[in-house]
């Protein structure tokens, strides 16, 4: 029997269960570690600590997305699609291609934890909103920075955010487009 098996056992929880609480988990832990570094940093250093941490994460979920797919290296928006689709599953974040040219690609995301497993109970509404004014607006278009650094595509994409689910939209649109010379 494997740790996670017992684990689930003691805790009477089924497999569904056990992920479930574990995303919560997580997202939680994201929220702690932002407050604790804003505390002791101010807002500016926080942001700069906490994505630090963000680019190894985001990079082994591309690889890992590539390796499943077949793909060597992500040789423009084709691929980028499939791999982002494919590599946001691991935040968990569900998405759908919303618009696919060779100088465009959109992506919209249906569902994603943070917003349902960020703070809470523990924290008030002001430092709820401070959280996802941070982390879903400002830092968010920090992550689809880190998220083209670790796909290698740097030099030849930049993305935007249009709408964010942390904010109140229905869902969450990142668009890429073929970087202005």
């Amino acid at each position: 029997m494997t740790t996670l098996d017992e684990s689930m056992k003691v805790l009477g929880r089924t497999p569904e269960e056990h992920c479930v609480n574990n995303v919560r988990l997580m997202y939680r832990h994201m929220y702690v570690v932002y407050t604790t570094l804003k505390e002791m940093f101010g807002t500016a250093k926080a942001e700069e600590l906490y994505w630090e941490s963000w680019l190894p994460f985001l990079k082994q979920g591309i690889e890992n997305a590539k390796k499943k797919l077949g793909i060597k290296k992500i040789k423009g928006f084709k691929d980028l699609a499939k791999v982002a689709q494919l590599a946001y599953l691991d935040f968990p974040c569900l998405s759908e291609t919303a618009e696919l040219t060779d100088d465009r690609f959109v992506q919209k995301i249906t569902f994603c934890a943070n917003p349902i497993y960020g703070p809470t109970p523990f924290d008030n509404y002001l430092d709820r909103a401070d959280y996802f004014r941070n982390e879903s607006w400002v830092t968010t278009q920090k992550l689809l920075d880190l998220y083209i650094e670790a796909a290698g595509m740097t030099e030849q994409v930049e993305g935007r955010l249009e709408k964010v689910m942390c904010l109140g939209d229905d869902h969450c649109t990142f668009v890429f487009e073929k970087r202005k010379k």
